[in-house]
Protein backbone atom coordinates (compact mmCIF):
# COMPACT_ATOMS: atom_id res chain seq x y z
CA UNK A 1 0.00 0.00 0.00
CA UNK A 2 1.18 3.50 -0.66
CA UNK A 3 0.02 6.93 0.33
CA UNK A 4 -2.03 8.73 -2.30
CA UNK A 5 0.29 11.62 -3.16
CA UNK A 6 1.88 13.05 -6.28
CA UNK A 7 5.51 12.34 -7.00
CA UNK A 8 7.85 10.34 -9.17
CA UNK A 9 6.36 7.30 -10.79
CA UNK A 10 8.00 3.88 -10.26
CA UNK A 11 10.79 3.04 -12.67
CA UNK A 12 11.35 6.60 -13.96
CA UNK A 13 14.41 7.73 -12.00
CA UNK A 14 17.53 8.46 -14.06
CA UNK A 15 18.58 5.75 -16.48
CA UNK A 16 17.34 2.90 -14.34
CA UNK A 17 15.59 0.23 -16.38
CA UNK A 18 11.94 -0.35 -15.61
CA UNK A 19 11.35 -3.74 -13.97
CA UNK A 20 9.43 -6.33 -15.98
CA UNK A 21 6.71 -6.42 -13.34
CA UNK A 22 5.64 -3.76 -10.87
CA UNK A 23 3.61 -4.69 -7.81
CA UNK A 24 0.06 -3.35 -7.67
CA UNK A 25 -0.87 -0.15 -5.88
CA UNK A 26 -3.81 -0.77 -3.56
CA UNK A 27 -5.50 2.30 -2.16
CA UNK A 28 -7.59 1.43 0.87
CA UNK A 29 -11.05 2.83 0.29
CA UNK A 30 -14.51 2.49 1.71
CA UNK A 31 -18.00 1.86 0.43
CA UNK A 32 -18.59 5.45 1.50
CA UNK A 33 -16.38 6.48 -1.43
CA UNK A 34 -18.59 4.62 -3.91
CA UNK A 35 -21.34 6.67 -5.53
CA UNK A 36 -23.18 3.48 -6.42
CA UNK A 37 -23.25 2.26 -2.83
CA UNK A 38 -24.16 5.59 -1.24
CA UNK A 39 -27.14 5.94 -3.62
CA UNK A 40 -28.40 2.37 -3.09
CA UNK A 41 -31.09 2.23 -0.34
CA UNK A 42 -30.30 -1.47 0.13
CA UNK A 43 -26.70 -0.73 1.18
CA UNK A 44 -25.60 0.27 4.70
CA UNK A 45 -23.62 3.19 3.21
CA UNK A 46 -26.94 4.79 2.20
CA UNK A 47 -27.86 5.14 5.89
CA UNK A 48 -24.67 6.91 7.02
CA UNK A 49 -25.20 10.58 6.09
CA UNK A 50 -23.23 11.96 9.07
CA UNK A 51 -19.82 10.97 7.78
CA UNK A 52 -19.44 13.52 4.98
CA UNK A 53 -15.75 14.32 5.48
CA UNK A 54 -14.77 10.65 5.53
CA UNK A 55 -16.94 9.92 2.47
CA UNK A 56 -15.45 12.89 0.60
CA UNK A 57 -11.88 11.77 1.31
CA UNK A 58 -12.63 8.19 0.19
CA UNK A 59 -14.32 9.51 -2.97
CA UNK A 60 -11.17 11.50 -3.71
CA UNK A 61 -9.02 8.38 -3.31
CA UNK A 62 -11.35 6.54 -5.69
CA UNK A 63 -11.09 9.27 -8.35
CA UNK A 64 -7.32 9.49 -7.96
CA UNK A 65 -7.13 5.74 -8.46
CA UNK A 66 -9.14 5.92 -11.70
CA UNK A 67 -6.90 8.69 -13.05
CA UNK A 68 -3.68 6.83 -12.14
CA UNK A 69 -5.02 3.66 -13.77
CA UNK A 70 -5.86 5.58 -16.96
CA UNK A 71 -2.56 7.47 -17.05
CA UNK A 72 -0.45 4.36 -16.36
CA UNK A 73 -2.17 1.35 -17.96
CA UNK A 74 0.89 -0.82 -17.35
CA UNK A 75 0.42 -0.50 -13.60
CA UNK A 76 -2.24 -2.19 -11.46
CA UNK A 77 -3.89 0.59 -9.44
CA UNK A 78 -7.07 -0.31 -7.54
CA UNK A 79 -9.22 0.64 -4.56
CA UNK A 80 -9.95 -2.02 -1.96
CA UNK A 81 -12.69 -1.70 0.65
CA UNK A 82 -11.80 -3.83 3.71
CA UNK A 83 -15.41 -3.68 4.92
CA UNK A 84 -16.76 -2.94 8.41
CA UNK A 85 -13.61 -3.73 10.37
CA UNK A 86 -13.36 -3.26 14.14
CA UNK A 87 -10.59 -0.67 14.62
CA UNK A 88 -9.77 2.27 16.87
CA UNK A 89 -11.20 4.57 14.17
CA UNK A 90 -14.74 3.25 14.69
CA UNK A 91 -14.49 2.43 18.39
CA UNK A 92 -14.19 -1.28 17.54
CA UNK A 93 -17.80 -1.34 16.29
CA UNK A 94 -16.99 -3.10 13.03
CA UNK A 95 -18.43 -6.54 12.44
CA UNK A 96 -15.16 -8.20 11.42
CA UNK A 97 -11.62 -8.52 12.73
CA UNK A 98 -8.62 -6.69 11.30
CA UNK A 99 -7.42 -10.01 9.88
CA UNK A 100 -10.74 -10.51 8.08
CA UNK A 101 -10.65 -6.94 6.76
CA UNK A 102 -7.11 -7.44 5.49
CA UNK A 103 -8.07 -10.43 3.30
CA UNK A 104 -9.40 -8.30 0.42
CA UNK A 105 -6.37 -6.01 0.61
CA UNK A 106 -3.92 -8.92 0.55
CA UNK A 107 -5.79 -10.51 -2.37
CA UNK A 108 -5.45 -7.25 -4.34
CA UNK A 109 -1.78 -6.94 -3.38
CA UNK A 110 -1.10 -10.33 -4.95
CA UNK A 111 -2.45 -9.35 -8.38
CA UNK A 112 -0.09 -10.05 -11.24
CA UNK A 113 0.62 -7.75 -14.16
CA UNK A 114 -2.34 -9.20 -16.10
CA UNK A 115 -4.79 -8.42 -13.27
CA UNK A 116 -7.42 -5.69 -13.34
CA UNK A 117 -6.66 -2.01 -12.93
CA UNK A 118 -8.89 0.93 -12.07
CA UNK A 119 -11.31 -1.20 -10.06
CA UNK A 120 -13.13 -0.92 -6.74
CA UNK A 121 -13.29 -4.20 -4.87
CA UNK A 122 -14.16 -5.69 -1.50
CA UNK A 123 -14.34 -9.18 0.03
CA UNK A 124 -16.99 -10.17 -2.54
CA UNK A 125 -14.86 -9.07 -5.52
CA UNK A 126 -15.11 -6.18 -7.97
CA UNK A 127 -17.91 -3.76 -7.13
CA UNK A 128 -19.47 -0.84 -9.01
CA UNK A 129 -18.04 2.61 -8.37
Amino acid sequence: MVAARPGKQPGTAGTRKRPLWLPPTDNVGSGLGSFGRVHDPERPEFRLPGVMAHAASKSAVSMLTVHYAQAHPGLRVNVVDPGPTATDLNGHRGSQTVEEGAEAIVRAALLTSDGPTGTFSDAAGVSPW
